[in-house]
């Protein structure tokens, strides 16, 4: 095994720990803690080797078509930088950290757009997917792992290691999309944001 894919195995083992350390934020902390909120829809998904920091390491850019900004300000598009992905042979899979694909519509809470490890808020608490539910076909928000959210009360919810399927989600009712984006609209009117360093 060569030392890169040592070192990859062992800081995937390293993150790996610290995800499962992340304490769910309130919805409350989810808001205070985002310079930017918005729903889009992903557009392209690309990895590469990033040349930000002191030595080139594997990174994924997302760029999101932004739909509606909720705080912050935004253009047309906005693109995140990840740590992680795969280039030719090489991969590095960082453990609890979210995964897109070009069409994944959600909400993203931003902690720092200029970010180069996880710019969202606390790993996979800043995403929430968008699905259409089946009884009738008004558009709901889930979790990253696809559990419902069903109130603000309840955004402070651990997440599964592993993802419930898609289809499941849209036959469970959650709380729908237009009623969530008020609800961070009128927190986020209220709560200034609450700075915290870069990573």
């Amino acid at each position: 095994m060569s030392i890169l894919r040592v070192l990859i195995v062992v800081f995937s083992f390293v993150v790996s720990a610290q995800a499962t350390s992340v304490i769910p934020p309130t919805f409350d902390e989810l808001v205070r803690e985002s310079e930017l909120i918005f729903r889009g829809r992903v557009t392209a998904v690309r990895s590469g080797w990033s040349e930000a920091g002191v030595k080139l390491r594997i990174a994924t850019w997302v760029t999101i078509a932004v739909e509606r900004t909720l705080r912050g300000e935004a253009g047309a598009a906005i693109t995140l930088e990840f740590m992680g992905g795969e280039v030719g042979e090489r991969r590095m899979e960082v453990a609890g950290w979210p995964r897109f694909e070009v069409g994944d519509r959600g909400i993203f809470f931003v902690e720092n757009r200029q970010g180069r490890m996880c710019p969202l808020v606390r790993l996979r608490h800043g995403r929430y997917r968008i699905v259409r539910e089946e009884s009738s076909a008004v558009e709901g928000v889930v979790r990253d792992d696809y559990s419902p959210v069903e109130a603000a009360t309840n955004f402070a919810v651990p997440l599964a290691e592993r993802n419930a399927s898609p289809s499941a989600a849209a036959r469970t009712p959650a709380i729908a999309l237009a009623a969530c984006e008020a609800l961070i609209a009128s927190r986020s009117a209220l709560l200034p944001r609450m700075e915290r360093a870069a990573r």
